[in-house]
């Protein structure tokens, strides 16, 4: 009966309007709700499609093939009651009623399916920029790994005050070379990450104290921290960082002065909400942390590419298009997320997320350290780079061991079946020509596995100690070295 067909048109969850020489007739509620249009003439299109086509004349071919019998699938541009426009797929079909030839159209509105594209392409590209930018810190990070160790043992042994200096400028520039690299690192989520309870507002007052030492006195630093507990499991060093560029960047927002606050409170991700803006948050309770300016704010052509590496609007020498990139590593890293809202003239407010720690973990305090580890014994260093395999047969030498350095997995086979019975100890890249790290490791421990065996690289690695000593791998360094924590694992391996 009609009052059925009338019932199922209007509770079927598709948009359906029906057509009369080319004018909406009728409309199901659900194609009002789209249309935000709640009486007639409903308007099906703009004045022109995307492909430039006229939608009256293009409309009307697609009427007279429908109305041919040929059904009608394709991708329409749609209008709002309210002008807004949206992507569309549109079903055309000829059906007869009281000897008149209508059309129903069905419209499936794209809208999410376009933002979750949208979504997933950015994910995809910042996925490979962080190769990208993974693999060029990586190289760089081999160069300064031996400029730094070169330049700090060169500062040791060099008498008189001015090659002395001469030295420590090639230190301090190194660091501050390696700062861009960390940052690099930071954004392609493969630098140092420490794993320890931290209290995220005693970072957050700690930059701010570092802030207020370089900003104009004109902008004035407010604090919120409404947060209940401010406790992280993460890297404290990576999150000052974020918060200290953050900082930067409001400072250079508002050369006239003005405001920056810094808040934090206690939000509960839900599950449905884990996936917003491309991130993969766990569902539970977060750490909600704003940094918010009152500066000339961001153009919105501008907000999809703030995040990404290189990308800066300063002034050349002004910036290195970094900084934004690192903060984005640094809070996928921490398994968290970073958003941005911004008005032109009126400022603009970052929104960091990071998942709070477990209910009774606390910051701990660092042990003070002692004096650098020495040691004796008959190190094996492999490692294709001349220079870092320079540098740390130096490093390790200036610890008091012995050293060999080999450049690839052949020289290492030959010298370790010669002498593995002299050998302390085997520092191995992860990556050598030909041939990986982990298959040299366990060609070497056919032939003595009472040797320890340490694999050395420029990223971090995933595996925990657990996983190491199942591959009978005595430990693991992420470059550049620390000379401390180098020493300190050759005294114990080695002892």
């Amino acid at each position: 009966s009609e009052a059925y067909f009338r019932t199922l048109f209007e509770a079927v969850p598709a948009a359906v309007a029906v057509l009369r020489r080319g004018e909406v007739v009728d409309a199901n509620p659900r194609y009002l709700q789209i249309f935000q249009a709640a009486e007639p003439p409903w308007v099906l299109a703009p004045v022109r499609q995307p492909d430039g086509s006229h939608s009256r004349d293009h409309g009307e071919r697609l009427a007279a093939a429908a109305l041919g019998g040929t059904v009608q699938r394709l991708p329409w541009q749609c209008r709002r009651a309210d002008g807004t426009l949206f992507d569309s797929e549109i079903t055309v079909t000829r059906f007869r009623h009281e000897d008149d030839d209508l059309l129903m159209v069905i419209v499936r509105d794209l809208t999410a399916i376009r933002e979750m594209e949208t979504k997933l392409h950015h994910a995809q590209k910042m996925d490979a920029l962080g190769q990208l930018a993974g693999g060029v810190a990586h190289d760089f990070n081999n160069m300064l790994s031996a400029i730094r160790s070169a330049a700090e043992l060169l500062h040791e042994e060099v008498q008189g005050a001015r090659p002395a200096r001469l030295a420590g400028t090639i230190m301090a520039a190194a660091d501050r070379a390696g700062q861009l690299t960390r940052q690099l690192l930071a954004f392609a989520r493969k630098g140092k990450v420490l794993s320890t309870p931290t209290d995220v507002h005693l970072i957050i007052q700690e930059a701010v104290t570092l802030l207020e030492r370089t900003i104009d006195r004109r902008i004035h630093i407010g604090l919120r921290l409404l947060a209940a507990d401010a406790t992280v499991v993460g890297d404290p060093s990576q999150i000052q960082s974020a918060l200290l560029n953050l900082g930067v960047n409001a400072r250079d927002a508002m050369p006239e002065g003005g405001a920056l606050t810094f808040a934090t409170e206690t939000v509960v991700i839900e599950e449905a909400d884990c996936g917003q803006g491309g991130f993969r948050l766990e569902p539970g309770a977060h750490l909600h942390i704003t940094v918010a300016d009152q500066g000339c704010g961001i153009p919105e052509a501008n907000l999809g590419h703030i995040f990404d590496p290189f990308f800066t609007t300063k002034e050349v020498s002004k910036g290195t298009g970094l900084g934004l990139a690192a903060v984005f590593g640094t809070m996928v890293s921490h398994k968290g997320a970073v958003t941005v809202e911004s008005s032109l003239g009126e400022g603009t407010v970052f929104h960091l997320y990071l998942p709070l720690a477990q209910p009774g973990v606390r910051e701990t305090s660092p042990e003070p350290q002692g004096p650098l580890p020495t040691g004796t014994g008959r190190v094996l260093v492999v490692e294709d780079e001349d220079l870092v395999r320079t540098a740390t047969t130096m490093a390790i030498e200036s610890l008091g061991y012995e050293v060999h350095g080999v450049a690839d997995a052949q020289a290492a086979m030959a010298h370790f079946t010669a002498h593995h019975g002299d050998l302390s100890a085997v520092i191995l890249d992860m990556v050598l020509p030909g041939h990986s790290g982990e298959a040299l490791a366990a060609s070497l421990q056919v032939i003595d596995p009472s040797v320890p065996i340490v694999l050395v690289s420029g990223f971090p690695r995933n595996e925990g100690p657990g996983r190491l000593q199942e591959q009978g791998i005595a430990g693991f360094l992420q470059k550049p070295l620390d000379r401390r924590e180098l020493g300190d694992l050759l005294a114990v391996i080695c002892t």
